[in-house]
């Protein structure tokens, strides 16, 4: 009994090691389903132009980058520096808040303006985010959601665009 004992008791140790330390397939195809999916919207009209790029794991968005150029050209001369300090105005709510990057570029010369807005989504503070001028939908569990925002952005005109560089990035897609 003992010899039995002896034979069986490692093989059964060895058995939960192979088993315990074994390469674990789920979590390897879950990792490769959960790829990144990337979706860009454009508005453009004679005065801006907004190049919204969306960032997500499924429908899951976590990240969002934001591109406004605007000619300040297409405006009435009294309204240019009403415009400009709306601009301001709105870029110094942004600052300051966790999980989100704003910048804001005036070229006194082409008469134009540059807003970048990057937002990180696993970090905002979700009730600031709904104080700031962020175009994005949630599911019914409060996830922001690619496919809400996408329904959302449509009824501001943006459109969806295939295949297209985001300029704030150097990745082709």
């Amino acid at each position: 009994m003992k010899k039995i004992l002896k034979i069986i008791l490692p093989l059964l140790l060895i058995t939960g090691l192979v088993v315990g330390c074994g390469n674990n397939k789920s979590t390897s195809q879950s990792k490769q389903s959960e790829k990144v999916i990337n979706k860009v919207f454009v508005n453009e009209n004679k005065r801006a132009k907004n190049v919204v790029t969306y960032y997500a794991h499924g429908d899951k968005i976590f990240k969002s980058t934001e591109r406004s150029e605007y000619n300040f050209s297409e405006y009435s001369e009294s309204s240019v520096d009403k415009t400009k300090e709306r601009f301001r105005e709105i870029s110094e709510e942004h600052q300051g808040v966790k999980g989100v990057k704003e910048k804001l570029e005036f070229n006194e010369q082409e008469n134009t303006a540059t807003r970048t807005l990057i937002v990180d989504y696993t970090k905002v503070d979700k009730k600031k985010l709904l104080d700031l001028s962020v175009i994005v939908g949630t599911d019914k569990n409060g996830n922001y959601s690619l496919k809400k925002t996408a329904k959302e952005l449509k009824l501001y005109k943006f459109e969806e665009k295939e295949k297209m560089v985001d300029s704030l990035t150097t990745e082709r897609r």
